[in-house]
């Protein structure tokens, strides 16, 4: 831990001193919810925080969503494996040529989905 007088570099976060602060009325500030929430943000001071601290933000926050996407598509490709076991085993009676393309083509689409949403993150 650094210490005063050590000559040690300090945190960004010690070194930010300026406050950055504006007053604004009901309305103005309702105004500015619906564009941070119009926008994708949490909050307004996620909102804020992009506006003031440019660009860097607003990736992690999209880097954020493509984790939160990649997860749900693997829980999809969970559900297609178990539809796959059934069909495999002989669970599921009868299916039409249809069926059987549809869920090709849903396979095929997600594990494009998940190529695609992986090469993102890299």
């Amino acid at each position: 831990m650094a210490r005063a007088a050590d000559k040690k570099p300090r945190s960004e976060k010690r070194r930010a001193t300026k406050h950055v602060q504006k007053r604004v009325t009901p309305a103005a500030y309702a105004a500015f919810e619906k564009r941070a929430s119009d926008a994708g943000y949490d909050s307004p001071n996620d909102y804020l925080n992009a506006f003031v601290l440019g660009e860097e933000l607003i990736q992690q926050r999209a880097r954020q969503e493509r984790i939160k996407l990649l997860a749900e598509l693997g829980k999809q490709g969970s559900n297609l494996n178990q539809i796959a076991r059934a069909l495999n085993k002989g669970q599921v009676s009868r299916l039409s040529r249809d069926d059987l393309r549809t869920l090709e083509d849903t396979a095929a689409i997600h594990k494009a989905l998940m190529a695609a949403v992986q090469a993102s993150l890299s």
